[in-house]
């Protein structure tokens, strides 16, 4: 694995283009522009089936009662569901049998009950009458393995969703490739 800090990417790329003290390209589009190559070399590496930093859920697997399981933040994509006797679990497709054992990713959405936040103080307000912090229930976002027919998933494997440079250029980062 090579290891790289953005600021010498950066550095390299301006001395080979000729515009080391020019402000033609800016810090910002620099980072977005290394951002997006990281991206799109992280891409080819899971098309081309490399398996490299997956992460494994193997317990803790418990599905609700419509059959969700809602996965981690960092989840990128799948690179193997398996079930109690290790065989793998196949993604549905349109012409998956309605019997079959198979699972799909979602987006769902969840209520969350949160504090409220006061925007000029960045603290939670509070109510005057109780003394407690006021909240508010929001719709939130999160991505979901759904298990069709009660598969007995056992384990998932997933890539995580790759590092990037802060585009506000807050400090450096090392990308490993």
């Amino acid at each position: 694995m090579l290891h790289y800090k953005a600021s010498d990417i950066i550095a390299r790329a301006m001395t080979l283009a000729n515009i080391q003290n020019s402000s033609f390209v800016s810090a910002t589009e620099n980072r977005q522009l290394i951002n997006d190559a990281f991206w799109a070399l992280y891409r080819i590496r899971i098309d081309e089936g490399e398996v490299f930093d997956l992460i494994t859920l193997d317990h803790d697997i418990v599905f609700n009662s419509k059959g969700e399981f809602i996965l981690p933040d960092d989840f990128y994509q799948v690179y193997a569901v398996r079930d109690n006797y290790g065989n793998g679990v196949l993604r549905k497709n349109k012409n998956t049998i309605k019997n079959g054992k198979c699972y799909d990713i979602r987006k769902r959405y969840f209520d969350e009950e949160r504090e409220v936040i006061d925007p000029e103080t960045g603290e939670p307000e509070i109510d005057p009458e109780t003394g407690e912090p006021v909240t508010e229930v929001v719709s939130v976002p999160k991505t979901c393995l759904i298990n069709f027919n009660n598969a007995l998933i056992k384990e998932i494997e997933y890539y995580p969703k790759p590092q990037t440079l802060d585009i506000e250029g807050t400090g450096d980062v090392e990308l490993d490739l």
